[in-house]
C-alpha cells in the first residue's frame, strides 16, 4: 500500500521557496514603481518649462513666464522675477525621493522673455542645475541654453 501526499519537510521547502521569491518580486516592483515616479516628474518639470517658455513666446496676457527652483520644489510664476506669494504662482512639490541641487542660475530662477521665450539675464555657466534620486540611483544634469532650449545629461 503506497500512501500519497507530501511530508511536511517538502512543504516547508515550497513554502519556504515561494516566500523568497515573492519577496523578490516585491522589491523588484518596489523599485520601478519608484523609478517611474522619478520619470514622471522629471518628464512634467520639463514640460512645465516648456509650457512657460511657450506661454512666453506666444505673447499670452503681454507677460514673460518663469521657474523659479528650490530644492523640494519648483514654482511657475508670470512676470520679469519671482514674487513670494503671488496668486499666479503655482507650486510644484516634488516627490520625496527627489531633490533639485546645483542650482546655478541666477536667483535660481529661469525667465523667459515675452515674444521670443530667450531666456532673460542669461549669463553663460550660471545655466544649470542638477535633478537627484535619493538614495542616489540618478543624477541627472539640466543645462538651459540662451534660448530656452534644455540639454538634459
Amino acid at each position: 500500500m503506497t500512501k500519497r501526499g507530501f511530508t511536511l519537510p517538502e512543504i516547508i521547502i515550497a513554502v519556504a521557496f515561494f516566500g523568497i521569491l515573492l519577496g523578490l518580486v516585491t522589491i523588484s516592483l518596489f523599485n520601478a514603481r519608484s523609478r517611474t515616479v522619478q520619470g514622471a516628474t522629471i518628464d512634467i518639470l520639463i514640460s512645465d518649462l516648456k509650457e512657460q517658455q511657450i506661454k512666453s513666446m506666444s505673447g499670452f496676457n503681454d507677460m514673460s513666464y518663469g521657474i523659479r527652483l528650490e530644492p523640494d520644489k519648483y514654482i511657475l510664476f508670470e512676470g520679469d522675477s519671482f514674487i513670494s506669494g503671488a496668486t499666479t504662482n503655482f507650486e510644484i512639490v516634488l516627490d520625496s525621493s527627489l531633490t533639485i541641487s546645483d542650482i546655478l542660475l541666477p536667483g535660481s530662477e529661469i525667465v523667459f522673455q515675452n515674444g521670443s521665450g530667450e531666456v532673460l539675464g542669461f549669463v553663460g555657466g550660471q545655466n544649470t542645475f542638477m535633478i537627484n534620486s535619493e538614495p542616489g540611483n540618478f543624477s541627472k544634469a539640466v543645462i538651459v541654453n540662451r534660448l530656452g532650449v534644455l540639454d538634459i545629461e
